[in-house]
């Protein structure tokens, strides 16, 4: 992709070994190290001062026998030192509140709950973080509104009724068949709806079956898909035309075929 070719990046990353699907890495570094490589390409195709926002949360390892202790990793606070490190400058720590419940399937916290003996208390986890970083620039954030090449868009893009006052956010999780861990489409929507103006480029690094396009397009946005798991780019192609309509004749696909039913040619 160009360099600065895109204005809002929002994506949340495969979890580390968390759950059967995702292991695909050998250790904790060498996951850390593939998700350097995708903040660095990250950097070089957003433009100056724009917003990277990722979804992410602690990831819970399983012991492998009942003598070993699982293991908790701080997932979001190692990601935060990448971003650091590859260019960006924190913004801020959204919380996504699920509703209570949500984190009793991970098993945390039944063993408190039963035997109530101190040292063993571990909360159940409903929350989750959306990390917000910009592009390291010395020019400030009205400098991105003014330099809009778009103007009209930009006083379109005005945030009009309610918003979002504080960073605690409370959403229900989604759920889809065929994918493990989406994040709900309301999640993303919100992120697209602060984060960007109407028409600009919104970048999914790990696309998933699209919800990040769907929110772009669901609030006049263009969007760039990457996913590299053939079962979910063919989740996109089949469902894309229901929620874009004629428009999906423009999209262009690299890499696969175009749905059967769009009338898109190669």
């Amino acid at each position: 992709m160009p360099t600065q070719s895109v204005d809002l990046i929002f994506t949340s990353p495969p979890y580390f070994n968390a759950r059967p699907e995702y292991e695909d890495y050998v250790t904790y570094d060498e996951y850390l190290l593939k998700m350097r490589g995708v903040i660095r390409s990250c950097h070089q195709v957003l433009s100056e001062g724009r917003f990277l926002v990722m979804n992410v949360s602690p990831v819970l390892v399983r012991r492998a026998t009942r003598s070993q202790a699982s293991r908790r990793l701080a997932v979001p606070f190692d990601m935060h030192k990448l971003f650091e490190e590859e260019g960006f400058d924190f913004v801020d720590d959204i919380i996504w509140v699920k509703p209570e419940g949500a984190g009793w399937a991970t098993g945390r916290g039944r063993r408190f709950a039963a035997d109530r003996n101190p040292l063993q208390y571990k909360p159940v986890p409903v929350t989750e973080y959306v990390l917000v970083y910009r592009k390291h620039t010395d020019k400030l954030i009205d400098w991105n509104i003014r330099a809009h090449p778009d103007q009209a868009a930009v006083r379109a893009s005005k945030i009009s009724g309610d918003y979002d006052t504080t960073n605690i956010w409370r959403i229900h999780p989604a759920h889809n068949p065929e994918h493990p861990a989406v994040f709900p489409l309301e999640l993303a929507q919100k992120i697209v709806r602060y984060y960007s103006f109407i028409n600009d480029v919104v970048l999914d690094p790990f696309g998933g079956v699209g919800t990040t396009a769907m929110a772009a397009v669901s609030l006049g946005r263009r969007f760039v898909l990457i996913e590299n798991e053939p079962k979910y780019v063919d989740v996109v192609r089949r469902e894309i035309a229901s929620w874009m309509g004629r428009t999906v004749r423009d999209v262009l696909f690299i890499g696969c075929e175009p749905p059967d039913n769009s009338g898109v040619l190669l």
